[in-house]
């Protein structure tokens, strides 16, 4: 599942970037993620004091994508980490254990943090007007270009006539307005930053569900079953981060400024992520699991086997 390449570049990353200071005494969780709104529960229960008022010592590594967190996690230098469902559950297919422990971002309905995009003067408004066009994605065969089968599929077209390129959100407006793509999914603060560039033509998380969830938090079997009241602990905290950021967007913009680098005023501008309330549940996940099947070829899998109780 992970080359031995991948595995070392994340490791090695874990152990050089810069982390919170750690106590002597108290129960240590090292949490790693990437620096964006959709996976910032963490960030808001760190400076409020929460963990350390529920007697935990979280260290928070920043780290860039999927292979080095998941890196992390299995070798043993991270404990949870957060991103997206479907290569946790193509680990946990392979017989690597791991497990969802909690929501992060969640989709429940409009607006979206996910849209299709085409350039600003394009006369593309639907998945009929994509049938064999040029669609970009953040990355092949993960969950953005499910999404976007899935919404062509749904609007009218055809996604076995695309063609999908891979190019990184923040180049999107520029392949867009250059003509070297037709269309694109794109997420926030991108869309944002892309006004006056890009014209929104879709919703592109709709045709998944009526709720599920975008991003999420794992860690592995082993490690969860030996910290059980570390677990539950920041389990609560979490939960009550998510209730906290969804309820205070001018307060989180500052904190998602400070842990991230992004400028202030483009995160107040954004449409925000939304975090789960709940604790996890299958109902959150099938969906995802479902689409990815059908066009990603994920084993199918079941919800409830992945996720760990606390």
């Amino acid at each position: 599942m992970f080359s031995r390449a991948a595995m070392l570049s994340g490791l090695a990353a874990a152990a050089a970037a810069p982390s919170v200071a750690r106590g002597a005494d108290l129960p240590a969780v090292r949490v790693g993620s990437a620096r964006t709104d959709a996976t910032a529960q963490h960030y808001y229960a760190q400076d409020l004091g929460m963990f350390a008022s529920a007697g935990l010592d979280v260290t928070i590594t920043a780290l860039r994508n999927a292979s080095e967190l998941s890196a992390g996690v299995i070798g043993g230098s991270l404990d949870v980490i957060s991103g997206s469902l479907v290569p946790i559950a193509e680990a946990h297919n392979h017989g690597t254990d791991l497990r969802v422990i909690l929501l992060g971002n969640v989709y429940t309905g409009p607006p979206p943090q996910g849209v299709v995009v085409a350039a600003q003067n394009s006369t593309i408004r639907s998945g009929a007007d994509l049938n064999g066009k040029t669609i970009a994605v953040n990355g092949l065969g993960d969950f953005s270009q499910v999404t976007m089968e899935a919404w062509i599929d749904s609007t009218g077209g055809d996604s076995k006539t695309v063609k999908f390129l891979e190019v990184p959100f923040p180049a999107v407006a520029a392949a867009l307005t250059q003509g070297r793509i037709d269309a694109a999914l794109l997420v926030e603060p991108f869309t944002t930053l892309a006004r006056g560039q890009v014209r929104v033509i879709g919703d592109a998380l709709a045709p998944i569900g009526k709720h599920f969830m975008v991003t999420g938090w794992y860690g592995k079997a082993d490690w969860l079953n030996a910290n059980r009241e570390t677990m539950r602990k920041f389990i609560d905290v979490m939960l009550a981060a998510a209730k906290w950021g969804n309820r205070n967007h001018d307060q989180s913009a500052v904190i998602l400024a400070k842990y991230t680098g992004l400028a202030l005023d483009v995160i107040r501008a954004s449409t925000r992520a939304v975090y789960g309330e709940v604790p996890v549940s299958p109902d959150w996940l099938q969906p995802v699991l479902d689409y990815s099947t059908k066009y990603a070829g994920l084993e199918k899998t079941s919800g409830a086997a992945l996720i760990w109780r606390p």
